[in-house]
């Protein structure tokens, strides 16, 4: 079974390796002349245009057929590597198998930006809603040093089907370049906040030595207007990606300085994008201890009409709850755009479709846990008064056959 994925593995290389030479023919400078002295007016036909945008088109379908090749070996590996997993005991070669596991994850990354790059989906888009987190934690999974990546605060809110997979692919090339540009001993930290328009304003920040400010600004050109061809779009393929991405969704991607030293990389996503999460169904259990009857009381068969039915002890309404206080509305915030452009983030973090702050708990308002514990106590309240209700009623109906034989 090893040397099947090792054979396997050896095809996706190989697969990868003609990925990157279709990609460097597509995306790579053309070939250089040497300058002419008058400078040629060329007047191309229609017909020979549509020509070269024909093998533009061919070879863009080229490179996506390659590497949906490559994902197809890519999921036969990991699908044997999985249950090479599962049978394995020793804990060193089980070690090795994830390492191979995570190498294989990589390569189908590879694989599925080549098809972005080529103007195809990259895979099925997703049809239910995912979390934010679990949308970092599968970009942290693509990525080589996915161990140096910190999860900051993030916004308890979910990413819309069709693009969570897509933003997760965003996140991971903005890490891998993170992870790449800085020390490998210093950590880099991802967040989310939630914005007074609604929208969602996702940070990378590393720890490097930065980039000076002109870069900066060349790559924030590249990453907001048209795609560009030359050298630099080859050696950086991840910002093409990034790009590429945001386009399709409608998402603002910006390079920052990072004070005192590194770089931020802000990722603006939209409203519509962004939803509330599903609550969560309750799927523990609780054990409740029933009170024990006193032992050695003898407990009289029940005549088939009884004299007497005792109830149980009635129960007082619980008085009305006050109502929670509000919080001021986004009108009394502090709002605004940062020196770069993007929405100040505000201090609540739950999506609020209306466009008002959600309200906020009082401080009599008990907290869940108090809520948990009261109702615990309730329970075995209830319980014990039904058990004293039963031994009344058996006590009465006791009195009364004693009563009834004496006559």
């Amino acid at each position: 079974m090893a040397t099947r994925a090792r054979e396997l593995l050896n095809r996706s290389r190989a697969l990868l390796d003609r990925s990157r030479e279709a990609a460097s023919q597509l995306f790579g400078p053309p070939p250089a002349q040497p300058p002419p002295r008058r400078p040629p007016v060329i007047v191309q036909s229609p017909s020979q245009a549509e020509r070269e945008r024909a093998n533009e088109e061919a070879l863009a379908a080229l490179c996506a057929n390659v590497a949906l090749r490559d994902l197809n070996l890519v999921d036969s590996l990991l699908s044997q590597l999985e249950e090479m997993e599962a049978r394995e005991e020793d804990a060193e070669r089980l070690g090795e198998l994830y390492r191979l596991d995570h190498l294989a994850t990589r390569l189908r990354r590879n694989a599925e930006n080549l098809r972005v790059l080529a103007g195809r989906d990259a895979t099925d888009t997703a049809t239910e809603t995912t979390s934010l987190v679990d949308v970092v934690r599968g970009a942290m999974s693509s990525i080589d040093q996915y161990a140096r990546v910190n999860i900051g605060r993030i916004v308890s809110l979910g990413v819309v089907g069709f693009a969570s997979e897509d933003l997760s692919r965003l996140i991971a090339e903005l890490l891998d370049n993170a992870t790449k540009s800085s020390p490998p001993n210093t950590p880099v930290r991802v967040s989310a906040h939630l914005t007074e328009a609604g929208s969602v304003l996702v940070r990378i920040e590393d720890e490097g030595i930065g980039l000076p400010p002109d870069r900066l600004q060349e790559l924030n050109d590249r990453l907001s207007g048209e795609p560009v061809l030359d050298d630099s779009s080859v050696r950086h393929m991840g910002l093409a990606v990034v790009r590429r991405l945001s386009a399709r969704h409608g998402m603002r991607t910006r390079l920052d300085r990072r004070v005192p030293h590194g770089t931020t990389a802000s990722v603006l996503l939209p409203a519509g994008l962004v939803a509330d999460l599903p609550e969560a169904n309750w799927s523990g259990t609780q054990t409740v201890v029933f009170p024990q009857s006193p032992r050695g009381t003898a407990v009289a068969e029940a005549p088939a009409q009884p004299r007497h039915r005792a109830g149980l002890p009635k129960r007082e309404p619980a008085p009305p709850r006050p109502a929670p206080a509000r919080r001021p509305q986004p009108g009394s915030m502090v709002g605004g755009t940062t020196a770069s452009g993007l929405p100040r983030r505000v201090s609540h973090s739950l999506k609020n479709p209306q466009g008002q702050a959600p309200s906020a708990q009082s401080a009599a308002e008990p907290t869940p846990a108090e809520d948990r514990a009261a109702g615990h106590e309730k329970l075995l309240a209830d319980l014990g008064a039904f058990t004293d209700g039963e031994r009344a009623a058996r006590e009465k109906q006791g009195t009364d056959e004693s009563g009834g034989q004496q006559q």
